[in-house]
């Protein structure tokens, strides 16, 4: 990420390398997301979430991840809606 020419790595270079923060865990997901430019509505929808256990290698693509065990809810989705203006 050092060498990357991109400001958002740079910036979370930075950040990893002097305030010492890094992943606690890592995270990963299917995601279908819906845009409605009115108001800049997002609502995305999470399903197969999988953790990495005990990695952080945030950039190892083959990473084994193992499913959330939520007991009897397999089958869950989250729902997560984010908007700029006032919704009526």
């Amino acid at each position: 990420m050092k060498h990357v020419d991109e400001e958002l790595l740079n910036e979370l270079y930075s950040k990893m390398q002097y305030q010492r923060i890094k992943p606690k865990t890592i995270v990963d997901y299917i995601r279908e997301p819906f845009i409605y430019d009115m108001g800049n509505i997002r609502i995305t929808f999470d399903s197969d979430i999988r953790t990495g256990i005990n990695s952080t290698e945030l950039f190892n693509f083959h990473l084994p991840t193992i499913a959330h065990d939520s007991g009897d809810n397999k089958n869950i989705i989250i729902l997560e809606v984010k908007f700029d203006e006032f919704l009526s």
